[in-house]
């Protein structure tokens, strides 16, 4: 392929493209602060006022944030806000690497520079201009992991005039309750979203003790899956096992390995069958084998809570796999699964 149908941006087309998105934004930023850059950035530069594209608040929906105002040169409670913020982090394991006075400071310092703009812009009624105030803190930037316990925190704060304005909303409005959302308890279970927070935080509690991904189970015990992968296990009777898919993510790893499964094992009788099978953490002694599956890898599972799996060691049916997909990776030919991307068709 030696043309692209698609543009190929140059450094002016995406700053155009920054600059387009701010002055089309409804709601006008007047101040920005990011810590990891230790600015302040002001109005005038909206189109500058960005998040990196790894940072975990946009992949891993990984951080924690307030909202307030500022109204008539005043800080609308901050106290409560920065209490609230700290508490949100530790709830998830969030280390925010300044104090409360700092960021209290920082805020004072953006809200000090708003008003500078807005006065220099002889913005009307400036004492009754209502800025809603943003704090956000990520657990970092540096990859697209899932681990934040191993990056430094970052506070981005903002202030901006609300746009939205104007509804009629005090006049009264009508709702409707999304009744299957609240009363089906897995709804989201197979939607695969940017929101990672409880994900994130239970690999991050997994890591810190020496652990991986973390194993998520739900309120009465039953394994669902890790972090970024499915689980999947071997019982006494060697049957292949793996949580009910209604209540988890299929991913395309587990869907491999169970035509490996199918293709190979059953026929050898190395399987007995293949099911969904709910399998509560107090019951981890009825397994002999239990791994991750994830970005076509299989991952041995070797204890959960300090109980060992089995003999504690990488089971027969976990070695197949991991040997099966390990061919698969490292020849194109025996894995024809994905799309041949267009203009290298003649080297496959």
């Amino acid at each position: 392929m030696d043309q692209f149908t698609t543009k190929v941006a140059t450094r002016d087309d995406i700053l155009q493209y920054l600059k387009n998105c701010a002055q089309n934004r409804k709601s006008r930023v007047v101040a920005m602060y990011n810590s990891d850059l230790d600015m302040l950035i002001e109005g005038n530069n909206q189109d500058l006022m960005v998040f990196p594209i790894d940072d975990r608040l946009a992949n891993r929906a990984h951080g924690a944030m307030e909202t307030g105002n500022v109204k008539n040169y005043r800080i609308s409670s901050l106290d409560f806000h920065m209490n609230r913020l700290f508490r949100s982090a530790e709830i998830i394991g969030l280390k925010i690497n300044l104090t409360k006075e700092q960021i209290k400071d920082k805020i004072h310092e953006m809200s000090y520079l708003a008003y500078k703009v807005l006065e220099r812009e002889n913005h009307p009624n400036l004492q009754d201009q209502i800025l809603v105030l943003k704090i956000w803190v990520s657990t970092g930037i540096g990859d697209f992991d899932i681990y934040g316990c191993n990056k430094k925190s970052i506070v981005y704060a903002a202030l901006y005039i609300n746009g939205n304005v104007g509804d009629d909303s005090d006049k009264g409005v009508k709702e409707y309750i999304h009744l299957d959302m609240w009363t089906q308890p897995n709804y989201f279970s197979n939607a695969k979203t940017v929101n990672y927070l409880e994900l994130a935080t239970m690999a991050d509690y997994s890591k810190v003790r020496g652990g991986y991904f973390g194993i998520k189970v739900d309120p009465q015990g039953y394994l669902l899956e890790g972090a970024i992968s499915n689980v999947a296990f071997i019982t006494k009777d060697n049957t292949f096992g793996y949580p009910p898919l209604s209540k988890t993510i299929r991913g395309n790893t587990l869907n491999k390995a169970l035509k490996i499964v199918d293709s190979d094992l059953l026929s050898k009788n190395s399987i007995k069958e293949v099911k969904e099978i709910e399998l509560n953490i107090k019951d981890i002694d009825q397994i002999v084998e239990l791994f991750h599956l994830s970005n076509d890898h299989i991952i041995p599972i070797l204890s959960v809570n300090d109980q060992i799996i089995g003999n504690g060691e990488i089971g027969p049916i976990t070695k197949y796999l991991q040997e099966k997909l390990e061919i698969a990776r490292s020849s194109v030919k025996l894995d024809t699964s994905g799309d041949i991307i267009k203009g290298f068709e003649s080297l496959q």
